[in-house]
């Protein structure tokens, strides 16, 4: 227990009371093992306060914030989260850097608690070293390395059902579904939320998370689409400028948990098929294509 690696120097150890009731001993002889591995070097025992794991504590002197280079692009989550994330650090006055990943945890020193947006194989090699890190919008890995790894993620199913159940106080009948990547479980929990209210909801599959992919993808289903209400899995901010423009009932859901936004659109097939061809007029007259996307959500 002391010396499996997973414990580090200035860390609580556990009590004589806790060795005694888990191993099945009596309170003497638990105490007699804490000053045995008190004497040999292993731990420090402080009156009061309870036993540590010996050693030089590393001191954390500033935070590396990693993120995904995408978070350069203006406007998309990524780029949102760290604008507000450095804000924040700044006006608490704590020391902090910045860095783009991909980068390989030799890089990453011993000195520095590390922040993670969207470096899942980071996240692994540094929990795999038994290094400490916290995750942004994300989950930590399974096993051992959930013990080294805080995250601050978002409840995605949680999402879909809120989604759903405000969308049912207009007595919606035949929503429809706009996911974003199938491969991303995160566009998948939302879905599989918003069904738990609406069993038939029709699912359509923009396949990105960028606007104007999208919009290649599901222009063809959404102009024929027979609904009265559409759910979002992602932030859809020029939609809901254009439902704006028709005057179409919206909901801006963001998740009762506190983190990734929703956005539903009620509205009937004409203005659904009014919006497309706004659209499709739009990249026509702009000629826009697929360079520089600006990002919908990461």
């Amino acid at each position: 227990m002391v010396s499996d690696e997973l414990r580090r120097a200035g860390q609580r150890f556990v009590s004589a009371r806790y060795i005694a009731q888990r191993f099945a001993v009596s309170y003497q002889t638990a105490h007699h093992l804490l000053t045995e591995l008190e004497r040999d070097g292993f731990i420090i025992r402080r009156a009061g306060s309870g036993s540590f794991i010996a050693g030089r504590k590393n001191t954390l002197r500033s935070a590396l914030l990693i993120f995904a280079r995408r978070a350069k692009r203006s406007g998309s989550f990524g780029n949102l989260l760290l604008r507000q994330l450095v804000a924040k650090m700044e006006t608490m006055e704590l020391p902090f850097e910045v860095t783009f990943g991909p980068i390989a945890p030799k890089h990453v020193r011993e000195d520095v608690y590390p922040v993670l947006w969207e470096s899942p194989r980071l996240m692994h090699d540094l929990s795999s070293d038994y290094r400490f890190a916290l995750v942004l919008h994300d989950k930590p890995p399974a096993g051992i390395g959930s013990l080294f790894t805080d995250s601050i993620s978002v409840d995605d199913f949680g999402g879909g059902i809120t989604a759903g159940q405000l969308l049912s106080r207009y007595s919606t009948r035949r929503p429809a579904v706009i996911g974003g990547p199938a491969s991303d479980p995160r566009s998948q929990s939302r879905i599989d939320g918003f069904r738990r209210i609406f069993p038939s909801a029709q699912v359509i599959e923009a396949g990105t998370w960028f606007f104007r992919s999208a919009v290649q993808n599901i222009a063809a289903p959404l102009s024929c689409l027979r609904a009265d209400a559409l759910f979002c899995c992602a932030s859809c901010y020029r939609i809901r400028q254009r439902a704006r423009g028709r005057n179409s009932r919206f909901i801006d859901n963001w998740n009762s948990v506190g983190g990734s936004s929703a956005l539903c659109i009620r509205s009937d097939q004409e203005t659904f098929r009014r919006t497309n061809r706004s659209r499709q007029r739009h990249r026509v007259a702009s000629g826009a294509g697929d360079k520089k996307q600006p990002a919908l959500r990461e």
